[in-house]
């Protein structure tokens, strides 16, 4: 069953992570098998797999966006605006229970 909106097409990271060897041939053949199975997206079924990083995924959409990757040393120190922050967000942002039974990820450049 597929996780979340079909926002891109499965066959234009496949190419982006492919055309710059983040992706074997033969790995692409497995996760292309398995998104027809699953109907997962490939770009999932490849990083559940450890077929590529989280970084190599970043890398592939900044890509296709034209966006370089923030590097962690680049976020500000201190939040910015932390009054505009409601205190139930703040006690919450990192819970699970509360986000679906999700987990936060964060790429530390």
């Amino acid at each position: 069953m597929p996780d979340g909106p079909q926002l891109l097409d499965s066959s234009i990271i496949e190419r982006v992570l492919a055309k710059s060897g983040r992706l074997s041939g033969a790995a692409l053949e497995r996760v292309q098998r398995l998104e027809a199975e699953s109907g997962e997206r490939i770009d999932h079924i490849a990083a559940k797999l450890g077929l590529v990083s989280e970084r190599d995924l970043a890398t592939a959409y900044a890509e296709l966006i034209g966006s370089p990757i923030v590097a962690a040393t680049e976020f500000p120190a201190e939040p910015i605006a932390p009054q505009r922050m409601r205190r139930v967000f703040l006690k919450h942002a990192d819970d699970p229970a509360r986000r679906g039974g999700r987990r936060s990820r964060r790429c530390d450049g």
